[in-house]
């Protein structure tokens, strides 16, 4: 991440991110959870295919069925591969706004109003946890590198 701009809180006194690092922050962040997912879903079809495999040596009289579950599988990894594409094209939008935004003027009201509205919308705890994380680092309460760890 480039070195982050920031805004004063004239509540609290901490320094505030600039709105469109923390969308940008949380757009990564889901799609990273996306993709663990993806990944741990395809770990399980190649352990499921393996089992397939497995079944077919012992009951040899069962192909139908056997046939039925692969064809089930096939349609799985066609799901998958949708979600990887999905994933691609979410990441080639979401640089493309971020980079767009960060050409308009932001000032420190707006800025500060923006964050809360977004906030307000989080509806899950890693949300939460990407926006308290970005905030922690610009006020040096966190590292950059534990950060990008994260």
């Amino acid at each position: 991440m480039n070195r982050a701009r920031l805004f004063d809180d004239q509540q609290n006194g901490n320094a505030l991110p600039d709105l469109r690092e923390v969308l940008a922050a949380q757009l990564n962040s889901a799609l990273a959870d996306g993709e663990e997912h993806i990944a741990k879903s395809l770990e399980s079809l190649i352990a499921l295919l393996m089992g397939f495999e497995e079944l077919e040596r012992r009951y040899p009289d069962d192909r139908e069925l056997i046939d039925s579950l692969k064809s089930s599988a096939g349609d799985l990894v066609q799901q998958l591969q949708f979600f990887d594409a999905h994933s691609q094209r979410i990441t080639h939008v979401a640089d493309s706004i971020v980079n767009s935004a960060c050409s308009l003027p932001l000032s420190a009201q707006q800025n500060s109003r923006c964050l809360e509205e977004l906030r307000a919308h989080y509806t899950c705890e890693a949300e939460h946890e990407t926006h308290r994380s970005l905030t922690q680092c610009l006020n040096g309460n966190v590292s950059q590198s534990q950060l990008e760890d994260d």
